[in-house]
């Protein structure tokens, strides 16, 4: 079997089963092995997604506002080591912080969107780049800047702000002319305010079904997590980063130094099998990306998907797998059909099941007159729905596994049912084993 057809065949089951939606590129040495789009970017016109379609990519915007950085500290506009208060004003502990500190996440700045208040409010209200940055300029700093290593948007957000004000132009526009232009991706670049942006897909999530994904006003982003793009715009960027294009080579390596803390600027910086591996995953309502990059190969992997509980991670390390020979470990087959439910593997599988060593696990089953149903927590402990289909059934046991997502629930029985255990796999691989509590009550 071909590189090529084996790639196709593990996608070929996330297809047919409805895993993915949307758009996928493998590359190696200048070369595309594959390059595949699945799904609908629009579900209400059904409309397919292609491999021109655009999705929010999150936060790999952050690896584009650091290349900005850089660019201007080329320059000499910026240095790295400047405190961020000789550029913005306002800021507490401007003294404290630098431009470094900020691209590796060891500023110690809160973190907005960890804020209480960002769900509910502040995600959905348009703001001013001014605006965001008073929710946090006067809080005190979590750590002392340099010591600790805490992902933080609100660096990001204040990074927009610096290339702005040293610019003297929008930050998008900036960009647009510093690095989208020059590498030919035209099919990249920043929502702002109420622009229509052709062939951008709809971000979706799931209870009980997919639906629509909460609002996010998309002034907030920014230079954090605000940019859209294709996979096609997305391999010009890898390419380039192996060479000058863009910036000098001394500059370049400053990106991808594994810093104190493992993180580069705009970059997680890793070692994988002795080689250099270069990588960041996006999330933002309705969409899941993942680039990831093994530069002594040449190899890269983009997944970008507008269902944002798409585990786009763990497809582009699979699909590096595939593509260096490995044999998965529990690649995902194809079912043809599944088994109808019965009164007996329902009766046995309804309950609330808890994992006595981690609080916030609790998986409940249950049966309602539209099908049957499991509920448990996700990224961020965020609760979601999923109808269950049943797939084996024995004295001994009951397998159901899920649609959207692909995860599978065993329920092992007792003979004198005094105690129930369930197996749960996610979509990850992650095994959860837990035990019916005893308070459940069926539903």
């Amino acid at each position: 079997m071909t590189i090529k057809s084996a790639l196709e065949e593990y996608l070929k089951c996330y297809e047919e089963r409805g895993y993915f939606s949307g758009s996928l590129l493998i590359a190696r040495n200048k070369e595309i092995l594959l390059q595949k789009a699945i799904g609908y970017a629009n579900l209400e016109h059904n409309a397919p997604n292609t491999t021109k379609t655009k999705f929010r990519i999150g936060s790999i915007t952050k690896s584009f506002t650091a290349m900005a950085i850089l660019l201007l500290c080329q320059k000499g506009v910026l240095h790295l080591e400047d405190p961020i208060n000789l550029h913005l004003d306002g800021l507490a502990s401007g003294d404290k912080v630098t431009i470094h500190h900020l691209l590796t996440h060891t500023s110690g700045i809160p973190n907005f969107t960890s804020f209480p208040d960002y769900w509910s409010t502040t995600m959905r209200m348009p703001s001013t780049l001014p605006e965001i940055i008073r929710s946090f300029a006067q809080l005190p700093l979590d750590f002392t800047p340099g010591t600790r290593y805490h992902y933080s948007n609100s660096g990001y957000i204040l990074l927009t702000a610096i290339i702005e004000k040293a610019s003297c132009t929008s930050y998008a526009n900036y960009l647009r002319e510093n690095i989208w232009a020059p590498l030919g991706m035209v099919d990249t670049g920043c929502e702002e305010h109420r622009s229509v942006i052709k062939g951008l897909a709809t971000g979706y999530t799931a209870w009980e079904e997919i639906i629509h994904s909460e609002y996010m006003d998309m002034t907030i982003p920014r230079g954090a997590y605000g940019m859209y793009s294709t996979v096609e715009d997305l391999w010009k960027w890898d390419q380039a980063l192996y060479t000058e294009k863009l910036i000098d080579a001394e500059w370049l390596a400053k990106m991808f130094e594994p810093y104190q803390f493992g993180y580069g600027y705009g970059w997680a910086v890793d070692q994988q099998a002795g080689k250099k591996v270069i990588s960041h995953f996006g999330d933002i309502n309705g969409f899941h990306s993942d680039m990831y990059r093994i530069v002594d190969d040449q190899l890269v992997v983009i997944a970008l998907s507008n269902v944002n509980l798409t585990p786009v991670t763990k497809l582009t390390r699979d699909l590096v797998k595939i593509t260096a020979g490995e044999e998965l470990h529990q690649p995902l087959s194809l079912i043809s059909s599944f088994m109808k439910e019965t009164p007996e593997a329902i009766n046995r599988s309804v309950g609330t099941y808890v994992d006595s060593k981690d609080e916030r696990m609790k998986v409940e089953i249950t049966e309602e007159p539209h099908g049957i149903f499991v509920t448990h927590p996700k990224m961020y402990g965020v609760p979601y729905k999923f109808r269950l289909h049943l797939v084996a059934q024995s004295e001994e046991s009951i397998e159901w596994i899920t649609g959207i997502v692909y995860e599978t629930f065993k329920v092992h029985l007792q003979a004198d049912q005094s105690i129930r255990k369930l197996t749960f796999t996610d979509e990850y691989g992650k095994v959860y084993r837990l035990t019916l509590s005893a308070t459940a009550k069926r539903s």
